[in-house]
């Protein structure tokens, strides 16, 4: 998916995949965070796949934009 993404919107920089499970995304937030705190990014994007979404998180997603 990470190199998918960086093809399609012709992204440049470093590009990998955090695997821990349920707190994945929380990890992903936090080094992406990091890397703009300290200066060594300006952007970054972070993105995550849902096998089963449930009608309560598609709501919550779209309440808060992010969908």
């Amino acid at each position: 998916m990470v190199s998918v993404n960086s093809e399609i919107l012709n992204l440049k920089g470093p590009a990998w995949n955090v695997g821990s499970a349920c707190a994945s995304g929380n990890v992903a937030i936090a080094t992406v965070m990091d890397l703009i705190r300290s200066g060594r990014a300006a952007a970054m994007m972070v993105t995550a796949a849902v096998e089963e979404p449930e009608i309560v998180a598609l709501q919550s997603m779209a309440l808060l934009c992010a969908l």
